[in-house]
């Protein structure tokens, strides 16, 4: 079960999500953003492109930043097919990205305790 928020997009593709994921055996929470079926009409694509065309070191900020407490991996298209690849994406990887996730793993335990979300 997930527990997804999101903010409203004026575009047709999907905007990134702050969430939590429950199953039997574990629980996640982090960010994510998918391009959806279109890249070029995605927040993906009109917010995110443009941050990173201007700072290509955004990312590896970002990846010092949370690198040790998150764990991150995106897709991008090979030959068609989404493929996924462990790490924090390169600046010139990311016209290819079609969605990253950045999520750090809990022991169901730990989502019962009082402190979980300013934890996660």
């Amino acid at each position: 079960m997930y527990v997804k928020f999101s903010a409203p997009f004026s575009g047709e593709g999907e905007t990134g999500q702050l969430y939590v994921g429950i199953s039997a055996k574990t629980v996640t929470s982090g960010f994510r953003i998918y391009s959806g079926s279109k890249r070029k009409d995605s927040a993906l694509a009109q917010i995110a492109d443009a941050r990173v065309a201007a700072n290509p070191r955004w990312i590896a900020r970002q990846k010092k930043r949370l690198g040790g407490r998150y764990e991150s991996y995106w897709y991008g298209t090979e030959k068609g097919e989404w493929k996924q690849h462990d790490g924090w994406p390169a600046a010139e990887n990311w016209k290819k990205l079609q969605a990253w996730i950045v999520r750090r793993e809990f022991s169901t335990k730990a989502a019962t305790h009082r402190h979980f979300a300013a934890n996660s």
